[in-house]
């Protein structure tokens, strides 16, 4: 359902442009919707609608007709947050009546319709139109303007709608606009306002169902998630795990905030015992991220959970472990030792001259007579 932050109206008697100000709460995304009567001339003669908050939009014009009363609507998005101001500007020199209603976030007009009269005979109601909404949870906005010469006003409301804003210009103009909470999509039927009054009185009327622009995030959660792990050494524990998570929420549209996002990774090794290899042969760490973004208004909530699994292998196979371990590596100091005692020399021990090999493989010194056979 729309949500309704403020809403603005011009002073009585109004004759001259007046300046509307939204408060400082306003945010960029918002929706103004503007209402601009008045009451005599004809609806061309009326001013042109201006906004700090950006470009005007029109929906609709009611019109009753030369000299008697008219309605224009229009709305604004909100391009930048801060404070906005919105001109209701002069029609010629008669009365003016201005309503701003500010909605969070952004709003789109579902539906809209017009109703008007200036026939001879008295009346004292006027009736907002039916409109066809095409969903659920819509917010209807109708505003009635009437003309006589005997008004002591207010107007009498339909039941079920609540009073956003009235402007009098005694004795001539009233002008009022009504909200009501929409649940069920479908035709909303026609709202009838009374007053009371003995003079002849003409009016028009207009209808305009607001819809959020969206009940869902339009948007994306992503999550990314690498995770590295380096084992070197012979039988070696797992080295070094490291976990990087980038966590990126992207929303927008109709109620959309990026809320709470939130990533935990929890990254572990462990190795113990001699030469101890986590797994034997391999070590797995298993990186968990959840991503999870909260849209305000309309509960939507989306989550994104990515597994990552990551795989160390150690470079040599391990063979044992505790005294048989130990004992692998004593047997293989003892053979290193052998072949280093068996190797044969790359030069005389006596004077450091290379040696030279000879018939049969034999390395010999060519100046002191050094052999070696192997």
């Amino acid at each position: 359902m729309p949500t309704i932050a403020e809403v603005l109206k011009t002073s009585d008697g109004r004759t001259t442009a007046e300046v509307l100000t939204t408060s400082s709460g306003t945010a960029a995304g918002d929706t103004l919707l503007i209402i601009y009567g008045s009451d005599y001339y004809t609806a061309a003669d009326m001013g042109t609608v201006t906004s700090s908050a950006g470009t005007p939009s029109p929906v609709c014009t009611a019109d009753a007709g030369d000299l008697y009363a008219h309605i224009k609507v229009f709305t604004v998005d909100v391009a930048t947050s801060g404070a906005k101001t919105v001109t209701i500007p002069a029609a010629i020199n008669c009365d003016i009546h201005g309503v701003v209603i500010r909605f969070s976030g952004d709003v789109n007009v579902d539906d809209f319709d017009v109703g008007a009269w200036n026939g001879v005979t008295s009346t004292h109601a006027a009736v907002a139109p039916s409109v066809d909404t095409t969903g659920t949870n819509r917010t209807l906005v109708c505003a009635w303007i009437q003309k006589s010469g005997d008004f002591p006003g207010p107007y009498s409301l339909p039941g079920g709608m609540t009073l956003a804003a009235e402007t009098a210009a005694n004795p001539f103009s009233d002008m009022a606009v009504a909200t009501e909470d929409i649940a069920a999509a479908g035709a909303t039927g026609t709202r009838t306002a009374t007053w009371p009054g003995t003079a002849l009185t003409q009016w028009c009327a207009v209808s305009v169902a607001m819809a959020s622009a969206s009940t869902a995030v339009s948007g994306d959660v992503t999550a990314t998630t690498t995770a590295g792990v380096t084992a070197t050494g012979a039988n070696a524990a797992v080295g070094s795990a490291t976990a990087t998570t980038t966590t990126t929420t992207t929303a927008t549209g109709a109620n959309a905030a990026a809320g709470a996002v939130t990533a935990t990774t929890t990254a572990s090794t462990t190795a113990t015992g001699v030469n101890a290899a986590a797994g034997a042969v391999n070590a797995t760490t298993t990186t968990t991220v959840t991503a999870t973004a909260t849209v305000t208004g309309t509960e939507v909530i989306a989550t994104t959970t990515t597994t990552v699994i990551a795989e160390a292998t150690v470079t040599r196979a391990a063979t044992g472990s505790g005294w048989y371990g130990l004992l692998d590596i004593v047997q293989e100091s003892a053979a290193l030792a052998a072949a280093e005692r068996s190797a044969p020399p790359v030069a005389c021990p006596n004077d450091g001259v290379p040696l030279r090999e000879g018939p049969g493989g034999i390395l010999h010194c060519t100046f002191d007579g050094y052999r070696w056979e192997g």
